[in-house]
């Protein structure tokens, strides 16, 4: 009920890609409903981060951890059903509409939107998700080496899950 309702809205109402739903879900599951902890919203994100397929499997992870395999599968019809219809209903009328100067203008729009809600969830993990300097360090590093260097995602994962744990070891920052 509840939770089918919750992921079928933000899929509905969410242009662009993981980054803008995120803050979406937070505010949503952690805020609004409580249904999980921040903790575990955190391990959900760092889990779908870790996995291949796109960061909308946030709601795969907080459908289980709210009601198993059950929730698991409301949360993510919920929240890829509605795109998926949009765009096969739309789908017969786009080389129609692509063309036009409203539809392009609107979707400039949209776009600037997303990015407002993707620095929204930027700065919700930057405070949310590091917890003291050894992570920040990470997180600095993490985005030095994917941009300057053009690290793939996953190398740069793999690396800072490597980073964290030789910290770990050091005794510097604790556990992240």
């Amino acid at each position: 009920g509840k939770l089918l309702e919750a992921f079928w809205r933000m899929g509905a109402l969410v242009f662009g890609g993981g980054q803008v739903v995120l803050p979406m879900i937070y505010s949503e599951v952690v805020v609004a409903k409580g249904l999980v902890s921040e903790e575990v919203f955190l391990l959900g994100f760092a889990i779908t981060q870790c996995l291949p397929g796109p960061l909308f499997n946030v709601a795969t992870f907080i459908g289980a951890a709210v009601l198993g395999l059950r929730g698991a599968l409301l949360a993510s019809i919920g929240i890829f059903l509605p795109g998926t219809l949009l765009i096969l209903g739309f789908l017969p009328f786009w080389m129609a509409i692509r063309k036009n100067v409203r539809v392009k203008a609107a979707l400039s729009g949209v776009n600037a939107a997303a990015a407002g809600l993707i620095n929204a969830a930027l700065y919700v993990f930057m405070t949310k998700s590091i917890p003291n300097r050894a992570a920040f360090a990470v997180t600095m590093g993490s985005g030095l080496v994917s941009t300057v260097f053009k690290w793939s995602p996953p190398a740069t994962i793999i690396s800072g899950g490597i980073a964290g744990y030789v910290l770990y070891l050091l005794n510097i920052g604790g556990p992240f």
